[in-house]
């Protein structure tokens, strides 16, 4: 399973999915949906489902109210950013700051493994 993110304000091209270590390609997605670069969630998708309006659209559907609470007045899925205010369009096409995520766990390997299925839901 590959793990990504994908922003609702500003999908771009569709996601393309790389080939695994195995040199076989990921059948599967676990993806942080953003809007404007803030968390709305997680979903799994398989391949074939992977195309920009798609994701757009399971999106609303899942996390419809998150999205509301922080989109711009105006905004609905598929709508292009340039249709935006420009004060609100810099807001969503700005980069997205990169974070690393640090996880104590000296000698505890099982807390790891815990850590990472909770933080992306398989468990």
């Amino acid at each position: 399973m590959w793990v990504g993110e994908f922003d609702v304000a500003c999908p771009g091209a569709e996601l393309q999915l790389p080939n695994g270590p195995d040199g076989l390609p990921y059948r599967r997605a676990r993806i942080l949906m953003r809007f404007g670069g803030e968390p709305l969630g997680m979903v799994t998708v398989d391949r074939d489902r992977l195309d920009a309006a798609g994701l757009v659209a399971l999106a609303a559907d899942r996390f419809g109210s998150e999205i509301a609470a922080v989109a711009p007045e105006g905004w609905s899925p598929g709508t292009p950013t340039s249709e935006l205010p420009p004060e609100l369009a810099a807001l969503l096409d700005g980069p997205l700051p990169s974070i690393s995520v640090v996880i104590g766990t000296r000698n505890r390997p099982d807390q790891v493994v815990e850590c990472t299925n909770v933080i992306f839901g398989l468990r």
